[in-house]
């Protein structure tokens, strides 16, 4: 073999796989089209531990949690780039309903590490719309994912493992225990491709579910450390002058053209929890590799073992693939299994030879 893993695709996912692999003692190439509408490009990469309208703890937050700040941190001096900020998350009450649950929940074992504090009273001289208080989470803040993500090109450059160019299907030829790619020989192919894996005809037959999402880099008056979430969410400044108003989500035009319409949407959301015009200084959109499920796509092909796949991350890839690119970097170094849950064998029923 003249490597052992061939990955393609360089998003968040394609990123941190190959970082694990590579830390492990194996040997990768990396091919890569740059795609500036990439969901990894333009997310807001937050990372919430108390999501969705029922303000419940998200899915597996106790395993992904506890040690994602650090991961990151140790990745910012090995990049040698800040992308990481842990600035909790504010998610104000809609009805004294759900400051009364939430009086009942503060004290749950559950909760302890993700509740900094519940506010009972709106908070003074500002402009946030919370007359029933709010949640203040911890263990939550966000990362720069288009940082992130450049970040890493530049550091696999250095090692020559990466590679600027578009693969066609047709040039990856596959025989028993191995695969011949562009003069070379590897053990595993594995495909991080986003959106793309729609096209693939050795995973088409996932059930992805695709999902446009639109954001705005925005001119507002918000001086608050924290990010304001609850139905869009409104991040503190990237640069010292820009903030983050996002997301849209559409299940029915895929395709990377910003819209007024998701303007006019993320006004009207953003005007039920906070009380500010914004300026429009930047519109961007993508579609993010979501599934029918929720969960991500991760195993090897049913029929070829030599492909696999590392997708379908979603809006969560910033705390989902940290988890599961240890993991499944386990189960191909070491035939460590992957989680039921994940594992591409839950849809074995959709795959026709």
């Amino acid at each position: 073999m003249d490597k052992e893993y061939l990955i393609i695709g360089q998003g968040i996912a394609g990123s941190l796989l190959a970082h694990e692999l590579i830390k492990k003692g194996s040997s990768v190439d990396i091919y890569n089209e740059t795609n500036n509408h990439s969901a990894s490009m333009i997310a807001g990469g937050i990372y919430n531990p108390v999501t969705g309208r029922n303000m419940v703890k998200t899915w597996e937050a106790d395993k992904l949690f506890p040690e994602l700040e650090t991961y990151y941190t140790q990745l910012e001096n090995i990049l040698s780039t800040k992308f990481l900020y842990k600035t909790g998350i504010y998610r104000p009450f809609f009805t004294a309903g759900e400051l009364n649950d939430w009086q009942g929940k503060v004290g749950d074992k559950a909760y302890t590490n993700y509740v900094d504090d519940l506010k009972t009273k709106p908070m003074p001289n500002s402009p946030i719309h919370d007359e029933y208080g709010g949640l203040m989470l911890k263990n939550a803040g966000y990362v720069n994912t288009k940082k992130l993500v450049n970040s890493f090109k530049s550091y696999f450059e250095k090692f020559k493992i990466y590679h600027e160019t578009n693969v066609s299907l047709n040039d990856i030829n596959i025989n028993e225990g191995f695969v011949s790619f562009s003069g070379k020989l590897y053990k595993r192919v594995i495909f991080c491709e986003g959106m793309e894996a729609r096209n693939n005809k050795y995973f088409n037959w996932l059930p992805f579910k695709l999902v446009k999402g639109e954001i705005l880099d925005v001119e507002i008056p918000y001086q608050e450390s924290f990010i304001l979430n609850r139905g869009v969410f409104l991040l503190p400044s990237l640069d010292g002058q820009h903030l983050r108003l996002g997301a849209t989500y559409d299940n029915h035009n895929l395709n990377n053209e910003p819209t007024q319409a998701a303007i006019d949407y993320l006004k009207e959301k953003l005007s039920v929890i906070y009380n500010s015009e914004f300026k429009v200084k930047k519109h961007s959109a993508g579609v993010r590799p979501a599934t029918k499920d929720r969960k991500p796509f991760i195993g090897t092909h049913p029929t070829y073992s030599e492909l696999c796949i590392f997708n379908g991350f979603g809006t969560k890839g910033v705390s989902l693939a940290v988890y599961y690119a240890k993991q499944f970097s386990d189960f191909l170094i070491n035939s460590k299994p992957i989680d039921q849950e994940v594992n591409i064998e839950r849809f074995s029923s959709f795959y026709v030879k």
